[in-house]
């Protein structure tokens, strides 16, 4: 059985020089799961 299931997302606000962009950045129980395209 897994332990580490997903806990919902966090949403970051990413900003550009096309404008701000909010994304949702999944989350997980254990909290190691780590974004390679946006750090945590």
């Amino acid at each position: 059985m897994q332990t580490n299931r997903r806990n919902g997302v966090s949403r970051k606000t990413l900003k550009s020089e096309d404008g701000a962009f909010e994304i949702e950045v999944p989350r997980d129980r254990e909290g190691s799961f780590e974004p390679r395209l946006i750090g945590k």
